[in-house]
Formats: C-alpha cells, sequence, structure tokens
C-alpha cells in the first residue's frame, strides 16, 4: 500500500504501537470466549465441582482478559479500534450469554447435587430406622428370655424343671413384649408427630 519506504516504515510503527494490540487483545479475547462457550453445553459436563472450575474459569476471563478499554482516556485510537473488533466479533454479547450459562449450568448441577444428597441421606436414615427396628425386635425376643433365665437362676438351684419353667415364662413375656411392641410401633405410623 505505500509507496515511500520511509511511509511502510512509520505505517508498520503505527500499526504496531495502536492497533496490533487491541486487535491482538480483541482475538484473544474471541478465542477465550469460544474456548469457555464450547465447555458450556458440553453433555458430559454435568459434574458439580467441573461446572464451578468453569464458572471461575469464566469469572477469570471476564476480570483478566475482557477489556474493553486499553487507556484510561477510553478514547485514544487504541480503545476505539478495540471497541469496534469487539463489536464486529460480537463479544460483548457472547461473553455476556457465556457467563449467563456458566451460572445457570452451576445452579442446575448444584441442584441436582443437592437433590442426590438428599437422596443419600433418605437412604441413609431409612437404613438406620430399619436398623433400629431390628435391634428393638431383638431386644423384646431376647430379654424376657434372659430376664426369666435369670430370675428362675436366683430363685432356687439349677435344674431341668426350673430350666422348663423359665423358658415357658420367657416366651410368655416375649409374647406380651412383642404385642405391646406391636401396638406401639402401629400408634406410632398412624400418628408421625
Amino acid at each position: 500500500m505505500a509507496t515511500s519506504d520511509e511511509f511502510t516504515r512509520s505505517l508498520q510503527a503505527y500499526f504496531h504501537s495502536v492497533y496490533l494490540d487491541a486487535v491482538l487483545l480483541a482475538r484473544l479475547q474471541a478465542l477465550r470466549a469460544t474456548e469457555l462457550a464450547a465447555l458450556v453445553p458440553s453433555p458430559e459436563l454435568t459434574d458439580v465441582f467441573k461446572l464451578r472450575e468453569l464458572e471461575g474459569a469464566v469469572l477469570d476471563f471476564r476480570r483478566r482478559i475482557w477489556w474493553s478499554y486499553l487507556t484510561g482516556k477510553r478514547t485514544s485510537p487504541g480503545d476505539t479500534i478495540l471497541n469496534h473488533c469487539q463489536a464486529e466479533l460480537r463479544l460483548a454479547e457472547q461473553v455476556d450469554s457465556l457467563a449467563a450459562n456458566a451460572a445457570d449450568a452451576a445452579r442446575l448441577s448444584a441442584s441436582l447435587h443437592h437433590e442426590a444428597l438428599t437422596k443419600a441421606q433418605d437412604l441413609t436414615r431409612a437404613a438406620q430406622e430399619q436398623t433400629n427396628v431390628t435391634i428393638q425386635i431383638l431386644t423384646v425376643l431376647l430379654a424376657p428370655l434372659a430376664l426369666s433365665y435369670a430370675a428362675f437362676t436366683v430363685a432356687g438351684s439349677p435344674s431341668v424343671t426350673l430350666f422348663w419353667m423359665a423358658t415357658a415364662t420367657g416366651f410368655a413375656l416375649t409374647l406380651v413384649a412383642a404385642l405391646v411392641l406391636r401396638t406401639v410401633r402401629k400408634r406410632q405410623h398412624r400418628d408421625p408427630q
């Protein structure tokens, strides 16, 4: 384009000092925004921690790379060129959309993670309740027998007759305790308060 070598040298210096930084920054912003945008909708990116990393990467991009001005005056030729490059590449809309999509994905993932955590806690609670019921039943079945054997042992000298009397008494007490437990459990299921 230049007709003389002197003009070519000054044009190269002018382009490097004013235009090149703005054009390169706009291109860097476009590349990074495209990289991040490619990660947002991917179906394999459902892990909460990866989505939070992505959201952090978007915030880091907006903090470190997304500049609208190169100078404090905001009216220099480099600022104007950067703004024109960003407008031509529609970077402002892309960055806003990227930030909104990453935040939405992170919120959805956090919600799904919370739901999965709640389900796991419910399963753990149900398993604990089942364990408690089993312990109650075993206690109701074994405690009366153990108490009757202990009582009859203290009452007299060990004999087969006392053993059978202790066993019969233990089974009778077990049956009574089981009926009481069953009645209490039915009331608890009817009145969960």
